[in-house]
């Protein structure tokens, strides 16, 4: 509350019931509250990479797609960066891998990714349409939920934390029943967890 009121953001405080008759596409406890930013919305990332994209190259940076980066080091002369077709030279180096960032770092931090799996569900009428429906981050007992109205797809709910642990896109548990995308336990599991929150 106090950092809402330091900055000044656009905040509106509401009751669950509140909650309920302003946005018919949730179920909000009673006892609970939420809080609207009236200035938050939806940015599509492929276009927004896209944007990125053009406004580097036109500040001269060249990209080089293809080339996976297979080692890299660093002395007292710089960065030298090997990838499976040249050798590049740099004063500093930024590394962005994802779930590949252990392998890159090269132990120098110990990482753990957890696999994070998009639902998207059908939606009938307005209800679940962004004219109806802001985006929306829902805390609960240890983990969040966050979501997306239907903006032509269908309405995006995903689980934050808690998925399945990872290394270099391959499950840690030797079981691959558990890291079937469409594993029936996992989807009982989370539609359980969602029908606290959305009708």
């Amino acid at each position: 509350h106090r950092s809402a009121r330091a900055h000044a953001a656009p905040l509106k405080w509401m009751g669950g019931r509140d909650g309920n008759e302003a946005y018919p596409a949730f179920r909000l406890q009673d006892g609970g509250s939420a809080v609207l930013d009236e200035s938050a919305g939806v940015l599509l990332p492929e276009e927004c990479i896209s944007a990125y994209a053009k406004l580097a190259e036109g500040a001269g940076c060249r990209f080089r797609f293809g080339e996976p980066l297979t080692r890299w080091s660093m002395d007292r002369g710089g960065i030298e960066v090997s990838t499976g077709r040249e050798l590049y030279g740099a004063d500093a180096l930024v590394l962005a891998g994802g779930a590949w960032m252990g392998p890159l770092l090269g132990g120098l931090a110990p990482l753990t990714v957890e696999r994070q799996t998009p639902f998207w569900f059908a939606s009938a009428g307005k209800t679940f349409s962004a004219s109806a429906m802001p985006v929306f981050i829902s805390e609960e007992r240890d983990s969040y939920f966050y979501g997306v109205p239907d903006i032509g797809h269908g309405v995006k709910v995903v689980k934050n934390h808690g998925g399945i642990a990872v290394v270099v896109g391959r499950p840690k548990s030797t079981s691959t029943a558990d890291f079937n995308l469409d594993s029936p336990q996992e989807v009982r599991a989370f539609l359980g967890s969602l029908a606290q929150i959305l009708p």
